[in-house]
């Protein structure tokens, strides 16, 4: 039996007005679709694959200087970048912890990102809290299970948010403009649900970058 994997196809990033007119091209490689703005929109944080390795790495593309950075540089598969609300601090799904895919942390200064939280299953980072306090990420345990919790940025404690979506396996989370809401998209065509934050703030802030 003779089994392979098709090569990633190349993309290319490009800004676009709301009529669908590109403006700008910024970039053209293997891009994974998770990439991320910044919180003040002057970077875009993506994981681009490695047509070699197989393996995706982080890069910051700064928009003003059309320039990019490459920012994680492991054989392991790296990628779905979120930013703190600091702009400078990333969260990362790394393979780096030794099991399934936890979530790293790079902070300004360092050279190479390390292990923020590790669970049983694959965790994915999709959002921080504009006040700095809490990370929403996804817990992927099967194929089809899947919750959605909530991650102390102070202390790691993990608390979940959204229990038993085993039939449902959320794929993508968004604020709503109801700021105590967040809603959960699925697999499953038709199947979403607005979840109750709890009381947390998830109204945006402009974030503060300067030293």
């Amino acid at each position: 039996m003779l089994a392979w994997r098709a090569a990633h196809g190349y993309s290319r990033l490009v800004w676009m007005d709301r009529a669908g007119v590109e403006l700008k091209s910024i970039g053209r490689a293997s891009f994974n679709p998770d990439g991320r703005l910044s919180p003040d929109g002057h970077r875009y944080a993506v994981g681009i694959v490695d047509p070699k390795q197989g393996v995706s790495d982080i890069w910051i593309f700064d928009l003003d200087r059309d320039s990019s950075e490459r920012v994680t540089f492991t054989t392991l598969d790296e990628k779905a970048p979120v930013w703190a609300p600091d702009g400078r601090t990333l969260y990362y799904r790394s393979d780096g912890g030794g099991g399934p895919p936890d979530i790293f942390r790079l902070r300004p200064g360092e050279d190479r990102g390390s292990v923020f939280y590790s669970g049983p299953g694959v965790e994915e980072a999709q959002d921080a809290s504009p006040d700095g306090k809490w990370l929403l990420f996804i817990d992927y345990r099967q194929s089809v299970e899947s919750d959605i919790k909530l991650l102390s940025l102070s202390d790691a404690e993990m608390r979940a948010l959204a229990e038993e979506m085993h039939d449902q396996g959320v794929t993508e989370t968004v604020r709503t403009a109801e700021p105590r809401h967040l809603h959960a998209g699925a697999r499953r065509p038709n199947i979403e649900r607005v979840t109750d934050c709890g009381g947390l703030d998830w109204t945006p802030r402009r974030a503060d970058t300067e030293e």
